[in-house]
């Protein structure tokens, strides 16, 4: 009987450690989405920018030919 116990015990041990590490890798997509935002937020305009300059150039290019 006392063995069973033990068996009891690991087994609630290791499903309390599954849910640890899952509210851990939540909260880690929670903060890379939080950093991605504000990185889109802050550098959007100018991504956007370089990108449509760059897209000018191109254009340009084209109908030079």
């Amino acid at each position: 009987m006392n063995s069973l116990s033990k068996l009891v015990r690991r087994r609630s041990l290791r499903q309390d450690e599954r849910g640890q590490g899952m509210a851990e890798y939540i909260i880690i997509v929670i903060l890379v989405a939080i950093i991605v935002l504000v990185a889109i937020r802050l550098f959007g305009k100018s991504v956007y920018n370089q990108f449509s300059n760059a897209k000018g150039e191109i254009d340009t290019l084209q109908t030079e030919q």
